[in-house]
């Protein structure tokens, strides 16, 4: 068995804080006058954040493919699929049932079951805004032993994985952006191929892969940021500037960015073990509890934004904002860190049950 990977706690906590930031900014994009300063900040600090699900599923293809790798078989499959089920399929559920009832009682004081209703929400993740990123993953570990048989089967197959992601997300884009339209596409794995494939190079080889990131960290992130501005400009100009940008350069600018971060953050969360233990340990404690955070936040978000609406002028509007930014980070982490340690009285480990 491979040793666990540290650092990608760090790059989880920092993807979640840019999860919430998302969802916490969404309406500061489109409550303040159109191009005022304030517009502009916080659609610059709301779209800097989209590299939280693409770096989400990266990591995802380091973890997979580093931990199975070295003793993957084809048989390996059903035990995996089981695992599955218990750790995203069944959360995905329970909380696709929580957010079709609290969502009905918070905004209209009532409660209208349809079985029909519900079961339509449940394919595309729709019972929760942020749901979808559940059917996404579960897309990639149905993908999984199938992509790591044919590694383990075929040389050329995972010498080629990077090329084969990047044709196979190059190709869906180009159908999809010059033929032919297809809903949800936020939803599919194939928007996210390459990235997760590149994720499976750097899972396979990441020691040395590593190595030659920590050489390089001072220089990527400030690229990676560079890159993010690109994509942020992009996307101001053609929104508001009115300038006529062919969208395949946003999303080129889009999955570099992504790209870029994943791997800027890897090194970053080594040299931030090294430097800085405190600091790193908060971290590491955020990035184990990003699940939970990822699935509850939305809830305590609108909580605060039900109780707490926006108002007043700028200074009272933006720490409206920051509050709603902090109180869905740190108390849904809370709740997330009691949850754990119930879990660890009432639910003692198998080892201790055994002694």
């Amino acid at each position: 068995m491979r040793p666990k990977i540290n650092e990608l706690d760090v790059v989880r906590a920092i993807a979640i804080i840019a999860v919430v930031l998302i969802h916490s900014t969404s309406e500061a994009t489109v409550l303040p006058a159109a191009g005022s300063l304030l517009h502009k900040f916080f659609y610059w600090t709301n779209t800097l954040g989209a590299f939280a699900v693409p770096v989400f599923v990266i990591i995802s293809g380091i973890v997979l493919f580093y931990k199975y790798y070295d003793q993957w078989t084809a048989r390996d499959s059903i035990t995996f699929y089981k695992k599955r089920v218990i750790s995203v399929v069944y959360p995905y559920l329970a909380f696709s049932i929580f957010y079709y009832l609290f969502n009905q009682i918070l905004f209209s004081q009532t409660v209208t079951v349809d079985i029909g209703a519900f079961l339509n929400l449940l394919p595309w993740g729709k019972a929760g805004y942020h749901l979808y990123y559940m059917i996404l993953i579960c897309q990639f570990y149905l993908l999984f032993p199938i992509l790591m048989t044919l590694t383990k089967k075929s040389r050329l197959f995972e010498r080629n994985l990077a090329l084969i992601g990047l044709l196979i997300q190059g190709g869906f884009y180009v159908y999809v952006h010059w033929f032919h339209n297809i809903p949800h596409r936020a939803t599919l794995s194939v928007t996210y191929f390459a990235l997760f494939l590149i994720g499976a190079v750097i899972g396979i080889h990441y020691h040395t892969i590593v190595k030659w990131i920590e050489r390089h960290t001072l220089w990527l992130m400030p690229l990676a940021i560079l890159t993010g501005c690109l994509y942020v400009g992009l996307n101001w100009s053609l929104k508001y500037d009115q300038v006529p940008i062919e969208t395949t350069w946003i999303m080129l600018a889009y999955n570099t960015y992504a790209l870029l971060m994943a791997v800027a953050l890897i090194g970053a969360g080594k040299h931030l073990m090294k430097l800085s233990p405190k600091v790193s340990t908060i971290m590491l404690r955020l990035g184990k509890a990003s699940f939970g955070v990822y699935l509850l936040h939305p809830a305590i978000l609108s909580l605060y934004k039900r109780f707490f609406p926006p108002s007043g002028g700028v200074a009272a509007f933006s720490f409206n904002i920051l509050g709603g930014f902090l109180t869905a980070l740190l108390l849904t982490w809370l709740l997330v860190e009691i949850y754990y340690l119930l879990k660890k009285r009432i639910m003692p480990s198998k080892k201790k049950s055994m002694q």
